[in-house]
């Protein structure tokens, strides 16, 4: 049962933009780009949410299937359906057989959304609307790009030999950047990691500290963000960030470099995403030509999330 009470409903007034007559489409709007946006890889399920939505938009049943079939129409939905068996259960009886359901996933698409948006003179970008129910906006008067961190990842994980493998190839990029690019090391460095890669420090000194036994993790902090990247055989973590607020570039660059080396040096289980510009994308991947005479690839999966 659904419980009762003041129900704190999402509501974005921009989307009346999209529906200037329809109240109703426009509050089922912004609770489904909340729903979209406030988890990853989360999706409206037609067949167990429009129930859940109706009560809590204090809407009918048919209302909420009527909006949904409006917004459908604006073509900025992802759609995927998917069977699911489910099993008989021997207490009821005399059931025949398994039941087969079908489930009709949607998700928003963020740069269709985008687009429409932009037909109606409103501009914000697909990663504006990604970070809609983002919590470390909740005290801005609006979200927009000027407000957003840096983002930079890698997907997958790292496990065992790949991940001892990646360790040291990421300790031999801090040796050359401390021996050979000091002044680079100094701006894009927090100060106590710039103290630990100084001479005479080693790859398998800096390489050490990512490996203890119990303790298999490879954690750097620059002078703006920090990455963490446990080995996959004890964390099960698919996705791993960094988030980078300030302007300075030589943070921005190290960051891309750390993670592109991380890709190339795990046979592709790590794979790179990130908001960089090309022009500091470019200065990255020859900082990693430079260090390790490897030339990082940017795999489909870094183009996929451009799009």
């Amino acid at each position: 049962m659904a419980l009762t009470g003041l129900t704190r409903t999402p509501y974005f007034p921009v989307l009346t933009a999209l529906f200037p007559q329809d109240n109703n489409s426009v509050l089922l709007l912004s609770a489904l780009l909340y729903w979209c946006s406030r988890f990853r890889n989360s999706s409206f399920n037609e067949r167990t949410h429009i129930g859940q939505f109706a009560v809590h938009l204090n809407l009918s049943i048919e209302q909420i299937k009527h909006s949904l079939n409006e917004i459908k129409k604006l073509n900025i939905i992802d759609e995927k359906r998917e069977l699911i068996e489910t099993k008989k259960d021997p207490s009821l009886g005399n059931q025949n057989s398994n039941k087969i359901k079908e489930n009709i996933l949607l998700n928003i698409n963020y740069k269709k959304l985008s687009e429409l948006l932009k037909s109606h003179n409103i501009d914000l970008s697909a990663k504006v609307l990604k970070h809609s129910a983002d919590d470390s906006f909740d005290f801005f008067a609006t979200i927009g790009d000027y407000a957003l961190p840096l983002e930079q990842k890698l997907i997958g994980c790292a496990k065992d030999k790949i991940f001892t493998d990646v360790a040291f190839a990421l300790a031999k990029l801090l040796v050359y950047i401390a021996n050979l690019e000091d002044d680079f090391a100094f701006k894009a460095l927090a100060p106590g990691w710039r103290m630990l890669i100084q001479p005479p420090a080693t790859y398998q000194d800096i390489a050490s500290r990512w490996l203890g036994e119990d303790d298999r993790a490879i954690d750097i902090e620059f002078s703006d963000g920090t990455f963490f990247l446990p080995d996959g055989d004890k964390y099960g973590a698919q996705e791993h960030l960094c988030l980078q607020r300030g302007k300075k570039e030589e943070p921005q660059i190290l960051a891309a470099a750390f993670l592109l080396t991380a890709q190339e040096s795990s046979q592709y289980q790590l794979r790179f995403i990130s908001d960089l510009s090309p022009a500091l994308l470019e200065k990255a991947i020859n900082l990693v030509n430079r260090a390790l005479t490897i030339k990082p690839k940017l795999l489909d999966i870094y183009y996929r999330e451009l799009m």
